[in-house]
């Protein structure tokens, strides 16, 4: 064996050993304790201990983020073709909720908050979208907040990114390459 690598191989070792470890949480982060697999702590700044082989902490940045919705074809009251799209701004206060509430959180935001815009430009006319000076935005706020909220995140905004009347053109293909 090289001998430059004896010390860091033996330190390896060793600590697999120690029957417990320390674990750093940032200030920009929150953990979640797990003990044999079941969620029991929200863990803040600070440093926390855990028995190895019995128990995780995982942790995630719990700093202000923002999801691209992109955009979708829609058609308005009056039959006008639009294409819209958007951004929420979202802040973790409780990573528990959010991994033990839903599954794939920002497939799960996008996809409802699209649905929401879709079923708000479709009872609109296009006039009307365009006097609602930010309608659409609040009502998604309004209809998105609450359930965020029972995920352990707060909706700080939504952001209309695109919307114009367009001309759709599907091209369809068969899926290969």
């Amino acid at each position: 064996m090289d001998m430059g690598m004896l010390i860091p191989t033996l330190l390896q070792n060793f600590t697999r050993l120690i029957p417990f470890q320390l674990v750093t949480i940032y200030s920009f982060q929150q953990g979640v304790k797990f003990r044999f697999g079941k969620d029991i702590r929200l863990l803040t700044q600070g440093l926390h201990f855990r028995w190895a082989f019995i128990e995780d902490i995982m942790v995630l940045s719990t700093v202000l983020e923002v999801i691209d919705l992109g955009s979708q074809s829609l058609v308005t009251k009056d039959g006008q073709p639009v294409c819209v799209g958007g951004a929420i701004e979202y802040e973790i206060f409780d990573l528990r909720r959010m991994w033990t509430q839903v599954q794939d959180f920002d497939s799960s935001v996008v996809t409802i908050a699209m649905g929401y815009a879709t079923k708000y430009i479709e009872s609109k006319t296009w006039d009307e979208l365009h006097a609602a000076n930010g309608g659409l935005g609040k009502s998604l706020v309004k209809e998105l907040r609450p359930k965020l909220r029972g995920w352990g995140v707060k909706l700080k905004g939504f952001y209309l990114t695109d919307l114009a009347k367009v001309r759709n053109i599907r091209l369809l293909g068969m899926g290969g390459d």
